[in-house]
């Protein structure tokens, strides 16, 4: 679930910490965007396997945050482990660790 928050735009692409980590049950990824445009959100394993993409498309400049409840794109519940997750916005990539717990 992506939610929108309003505020004044960001001066650059920024990825935070998700909160709490690690997490068992849900998470919570916050980015802010500098500028209105495409954006690709995606959590893989450290195997490299996508498992999930939490935002693609055009969205706003300012502060999103996206609840990961540790499932993948078919609703399955994935292992615990280390999970990556990186925003690509503006020509720019930044990705971050999460630990999920069970």
């Amino acid at each position: 679930m992506a939610v929108e928050e309003r505020g004044a735009a960001p001066l650059q692409l920024t990825l935070s910490q998700n909160a709490p980590n690690p997490f068992a049950r849900t998470t919570s990824v916050r980015y802010l965007l500098p500028s209105a445009g495409p954006v690709v959100g995606e959590i893989y394993s450290v195997a490299g396997q996508r498992v999930r993409t939490f935002a693609r498309g055009p969205q706003p400049a300012g502060a999103h945050t996206y609840v990961w409840d540790g499932t993948d794109g078919s609703g399955r519940r994935v292992p615990a482990g280390v999970y990556l997750y990186r925003l690509e916005a503006g020509g720019l990539r930044v990705s971050r660790r999460a630990l999920l717990l069970h």
